[in-house]
């Protein structure tokens, strides 16, 4: 089967449709599926199941398991803008 025939067989508009009203609940399933499944991996672990808790952080230290987040980057004082005031 060549490429123009399978794009016309695959792209036909009454396969879309029917595609999206099949694909979608599929993925959802399968998405929240794998939710489920990295949760309870978390959970039984001690860990955070919130997204937000793992903004910024570096690792999780094996002998705690505690989060160890990033340092802070302090912005270096040479890469500020001074003001010339020599064009008054």
């Amino acid at each position: 089967m060549t490429a123009t025939v399978a794009a016309e067989v695959w792209m036909r508009p009454e396969d879309s449709v029917s595609g999206m009203l099949l694909g979608v609940p599929v993925f959802v399933v399968i998405y929240a599926g794998l939710e489920r499944l990295v949760d309870h991996g978390l959970k039984k672990r001690g860990l955070q199941t919130e997204t937000a808790e793992y903004m910024d952080l570096d690792y999780i230290d094996d002998a705690t398991m505690q989060p160890v987040r990033l340092p802070q980057e302090v912005p270096d004082e040479s890469l500020k803008d001074s003001k010339d005031d020599s064009a008054k």
